[in-house]
């Protein structure tokens, strides 16, 4: 998630393949695009918490994941513009 949603945010549009990709699924939204960072970078924060597994830095680990997490449910209801790709900035954005 993080991959895709960093290559998203810095070129212009996504390869074809993934296009086609997202466009098969039945739960696809283009708002879903602007979570992929945060989400990306929340799992992974709790998959290195899990990983290290002593107290107090699952602790830290699993809470900052989470909040990355919510942020990111945050930017798929609430579309900020510091987080849309170079593509969906304009005014035809959404």
């Amino acid at each position: 998630m993080l991959g895709a949603g960093t290559h998203l945010y810095l070129r212009r549009e996504l390869p074809r393949g993934w296009v086609i990709f997202f466009n098969a699924l039945p739960f696809y939204y283009r708002g879903n695009v602007y979570a992929l960072i945060p989400y990306g970078v929340g799992f992974s924060l709790i998959g290195i918490g899990a990983l290290i597994a002593r107290q107090p830095y699952l602790n830290v680990f699993v809470m900052a994941g989470l909040a990355c997490c919510m942020v990111g449910v945050g930017s798929v209801i609430w579309h900020p513009n510091w987080i849309r790709p170079r593509s969906m900035r304009g005014p035809g954005g959404d």
